[in-house]
């Protein structure tokens, strides 16, 4: 199923129903900013910040909002911006999708890191190899949002692959097939 496919199946949870959403292991990203501008996501596992999903910081963190998630998926909202990594004077260079696709793929795979082995857990993953990508545009536009859309396609061990789309101001702007190591517990 791709990953557009998908989206149309999450299931949108409003506040009444994220308690039957914890047993059956998805949820949606409630629209709660922190001081830090990074969204939180109530909901089964409490008060988690983007922060908790994923080890970037600063200037590498891309994702501003969490808009659905779980185990398997998520989708994210970014806005580009001139602080991002490969940004010139009228927008940002596509190679940054392969960027924000990872961090869509770490957001699902955070969450269920958390939810398997719990907050304190090493948060550690790598982008180990870039199997495909493909850019429908040239440039981001400065202000454009982002949303990128995250499905784990295959899963052994500590290995995931990883099928992403992404949006720019809503027109489809790239494909990315990603391959990723997540650091466990030992």
């Amino acid at each position: 199923m791709s990953v557009s496919g998908i989206y149309s199946e999450f299931v949108t949870l409003s506040s009444p129903l994220l308690r039957k959403a914890k047993k059956r292991g998805t949820r949606q990203a409630m629209n709660q900013e922190t001081d830090h501008g990074a969204s939180r996501t109530g909901g089964p596992l409490g008060d988690l910040r983007i922060e908790d999903l994923l080890p970037h910081r600063n200037g590498m963190l891309l994702v501003d909002e969490v808009l659905e998630v779980d185990s398997t998926r998520a989708v994210t909202r970014s806005r580009a911006r001139d602080s991002w990594p490969l940004s010139g004077p009228v927008g940002v260079d596509p190679l940054i999708l392969v960027e924000l696709a990872a961090q869509a793929a770490g957001v699902c795979n955070g969450w269920d890191r958390i939810r398997t082995q719990g907050l304190d857990s090493n948060q550690m993953g790598w982008l180990v190899a870039v199997k495909k990508a493909e850019f429908h545009v040239e440039t981001i536009p400065l202000g454009a949002t982002v949303i990128a859309r995250a499905e784990n396609t295959y899963n052994f061990e500590n290995l995931r692959e990883v099928e992403c789309e992404l949006s720019v101001n809503g027109r489809p702007a790239g494909r990315a097939t990603l391959q990723l190591f997540q650091a466990r517990e030992s």
